[in-house]
């Protein structure tokens, strides 16, 4: 992804480098700086300038998730074709071998955290310089907003899934709360984790406005997404509905299908309808549509009426490939790892069925419907039965947000914690059969050895 607006190049290069210096050699990067007075950020609009480097905040999300979901599969030769020691062990789960270098998804996390903390600290510094007091309040929701987005995504590659019942006895991710890299990180519990996750979120909800200049940017409709998603995670369900509907007021219009050009090379243009904030995953070449086929068993799934199956999927070299993607002309190179409107109505709908209010469950799920089935021969859904309910907006859910961030992951992870039949994902390679149990501790991957070795917590047990 290209950047779509100018920043001050200067204050996000010094800050790139004061990370990179300090996370892989652990020197006083002060001392090496030739001049201290551009590392450190004097107005708002420097602040404004660290978080407008999209290529940071808005690029290099964690593919691993992507990776680990059962979206897809790679044939036998494509498998045998590829080498990298830090993505395919992601394939089936490091039940084969682990990935053993340094990952850079955990290093754009953290870069990403690391910037956001820089933002914090400083906002209590630095002068308006011509600035407005809603300026300085948006960068710091933003830096909110991405510190505990960050750290939520973090947790669904490098810890063990939530369950209420465990989380205060399971480790979570290194909580990084300060720009000192002095400060060694220590591993938290997932329930520390998400109290300081959701504590982020809901302050930054506080701090950001309604409309931002771009999409780029998160705004409130963003916080109550990612608010949502968390909730869902968490089984808070009442929370959950609360804050899509927060998130629904504020941006409730979807595309309508039908109105899609089929024939279309990319149906779904950068910056569509249904965006609410836009960010890209981490490019990963196994994810490729020439090598990531679609799951037979998902692709059989849609209707001949519902239009996703054409949208979403096309031929490549006789066999199914995803189409779909969110994000563009990066689609096909970088799957859609922001929020948008769809994904937000999936998340109202499953959690009023939960709490049992199926009239507002099924008319949620049939406003989603009815734009993505065409219109001739259409029929509403209608169901009583909790059961039903909630089976019909879980695989509409599975249908939606196919090959979308993590999303995939995040569901098998977050299912297999409640009550009803186990997700247990396959891989057959060379003939040999790999499979993931609920219970399984690959759920949680190896964190990088270098990041133990610097600060001494815990690696994930196997």
């Amino acid at each position: 992804m290209t950047t779509k607006y100018p920043y001050s190049r200067t204050i996000c290069f010094f800050v790139t480098l004061i990370f990179l210096s300090v996370f892989c050699s652990c020197k006083k990067y002060l001392e090496k700086s030739p001049d201290k007075s551009l590392t450190i950020p004097h107005s708002v609009g420097d602040l404004r300038a660290i978080l407008d480097n999209n290529m940071t905040m808005n690029d290099g999300y964690s593919s691993y998730g992507a990776l680990a979901s059962d979206d897809y599969f790679l044939t036998d030769d494509v498998y045998g074709s590829l080498s990298s020691n830090t993505t395919l062990p992601y394939y089936n789960w490091g039940l084969e071998r682990e990935p053993t270098d340094v990952r850079t998804d955990w290093l754009n996390a953290y870069r990403r955290i690391f910037c956001s903390n820089i933002v914090l600290e400083y906002s209590e510094k630095v002068g308006l310089d011509g600035a407005k007091r809603s300026d300085l309040r948006a960068v710091m929701g933003e830096a909110l907003f991405y510190r505990g987005l960050t750290h939520f995504q973090l947790a669904q590659v490098y810890a063990l899934p939530y369950n209420p019942a465990s989380a205060s006895e399971r480790l979570g991710v290194p909580l990084r709360l300060t720009s000192d890299f002095n400060v060694k990180a220590t591993r938290p519990t997932l329930q520390q984790n998400y109290d300081q996750i959701i504590e982020d979120l809901e302050s930054a909800a506080k701090f950001l406005p309604k409309v931002q200049s771009t999409l780029l940017r998160p705004n409130k409709a963003a916080v109550y997404a990612a608010l949502s998603n968390v909730m869902l995670v968490v089984q808070d369900f009442k929370s959950a509905a609360a804050f899509s509907d927060s998130c629904l007021e504020l941006q409730n219009k979807l595309i309508d299908y039908n109105d899609i050009d089929t024939s279309a090379a990319i149906p779904f243009p950068y910056f569509n309808t249904e965006t609410i904030w836009y960010a890209d995953v981490g490019y990963n070449a196994v994810l490729l549509p020439s090598k990531a086929l679609v799951d037979s068993t998902l692709y059989r799934s849609y209707a001949d009426n519902d239009l996703r199956k054409v949208l979403y999927f096309d031929s490549y070299n006789g066999k199914v490939a995803f189409n779909g993607y969110y994000n563009g002309g990066a689609g096909g190179n970088k799957l859609y790892g922001g929020f948008s409107v769809d994904e937000v109505y999936l998340i109202k709908a499953e959690s009023e069925a939960r709490l049992g209010n199926l009239s507002e469950a099924v008319s949620i799920i049939n406003s989603l419907c009815k734009n993505r089935f065409e219109k001739r021969g259409y029929t509403a859904f209608s169901s009583s039965s909790s059961k039903e309910v909630v089976g019909f907006i879980l695989d509409m859910r599975r249908k939606e947000l196919c090959f979308r961030r993590m999303c995939r992951w995040i569901d098998i992870r977050r299912l297999n914690q409640l009550g009803g039949d186990k997700i247990i994902p396959k891989r057959i390679i060379n003939g040999k059969l790999y499979e993931l149990p609920p219970d399984n501790l690959h759920y949680a991957f190896l964190i990088p050895d270098a990041a133990i070795d610097y600060s001494d917590f815990a690696q994930n047990a196997r």
